[in-house]
């Protein structure tokens, strides 16, 4: 949509706050890259998967379930892959274990059309 010559375009609101696109473009150009020690946490899944490895047979310890179903979720931005251990875990207890099929996790989704 095109604007007449004089014509003002609103800034956007959300919720008190007023952000104009000239915002957007001057957070953009100002961001600055993560500290590089922030990688090391990227690196802790591999330690996590190893101990999870090694206390798999303590954890098969854990009170049996009782069948009943479970829908595991996954957490922000993963998908049901995130989720795999966790339900391979639930349904050696015994759990009818599902996903939740619906890909990415991501906020504000609409899957509504």
């Amino acid at each position: 949509m095109a604007l007449d010559p004089g014509q003002v375009r609103k800034p956007e609101t959300i919720g008190d706050t007023a952000y104009s696109p000239a915002d957007a473009h001057a957070a953009f150009e100002n961001r600055h890259p993560p500290p590089k020690w922030l990688l090391l946490a990227e690196s802790r899944a591999l330690g996590e998967l190893a101990l999870t490895s090694a206390l798999w047979p303590w954890l098969q310890l854990a009170p049996r379930g009782d069948g009943h179903p479970v829908v595991v979720m996954p957490g922000l931005a993963t998908s049901d892959g995130s989720t795999r251990i966790m339900r391979t875990f639930l349904s050696g207890l015994g759990y009818k274990v599902q996903g939740w099929y619906q890909g990415y996790n991501y906020p504000g989704r609409s899957d509504s059309g």
